[in-house]
């Protein structure tokens, strides 16, 4: 039995999982952390990211950090919105914070990228972005389900970006696709995830990694399952 199914419920977001290349001489950005809280009495969600100069030399300016909340996806989602927060001058090996906060608490998916129009010049310009997703699907399942999933670019210039099935729960079955998608810069497609349910399944976790041909971006997607009806 084949069912077509989107995401009925949002939990939480965590940290960014992002691959480092060390800078030689000059600074070099890149996003440490990515936090998300929702408020439901307010009804916001308030992001903290922690943007760090890994290089040996300070950046010599500030610099704008833009900071994304979308719908979900691995890397972004097919609704989104932004705000750019201006990020201190950098001395090198030195970490600074920055926050915005966004309407609504339906947001799953959260990235970020350090010096988003470009002011300083580094030795790495492929390392800035880095964000986290975390999603469930809590309803009756049975058999097979066909999910389509969204892939979005969250890095600094267009990319392959490489799916890959980091863990699966025992009593599932996960396959994608495709597996490898062609995106611009901030562009959003859409594949299909087919998740196979062994008999007394009751709740699992997938994980999906979309790996970006920058060689320095891992965006981490994290999809819990519980079935309501086992």
């Amino acid at each position: 039995m084949k069912k077509i199914v989107v995401p009925i419920l949002c939990i939480a977001l965590v940290l960014a999982t992002i691959s480092f290349a060390g800078s030689q001489n000059g600074p070099d950005l890149v996003i440490t952390s990515v936090v998300s809280v929702k408020d439901y009495n307010t009804n916001n969600t308030s992001v903290t990211v922690i943007v760090k100069n890994q290089g040996n030399a300070g950046t010599g300016t500030g610099f704008w950090v833009k900071i994304t909340v979308a719908s979900a996806g691995v890397g972004g989602g097919s609704q989104s919105t932004s705000k750019s927060k201006w990020c201190q001058r950098l001395g090198a090996n030195v970490s600074a914070t920055v926050t915005a906060v966004f309407s609504g608490t339906s947001w799953v998916n959260v990235y970020a990228k350090a010096d988003s129009t470009n002011l300083v010049l580094e030795t790495n310009e492929n390392n800035n972005s880095g964000g986290t997703c975390r999603f469930a699907y809590i309803q009756d399942f049975d058999g097979t389900i066909e999910i389509p999933l969204d892939v979005g670019n969250i890095s600094m210039h267009p990319a392959d970006i490489e799916l890959i099935i980091d863990y699966v729960s025992p009593g599932m079955a996960v396959t994608l696709d495709p597996q490898v998608v062609h995106l611009g810069v901030d562009e959003v497609t859409t594949i299909m995830m087919t998740v196979v349910f062994e008999p007394g399944f009751t709740q699992g976790q997938v994980v999906i990694l979309g790996v970006y041909s920058d060689g320095y971006t891992v965006s981490p997607a994290t999809i819990d399952f519980v079935d309501i009806n086992p």
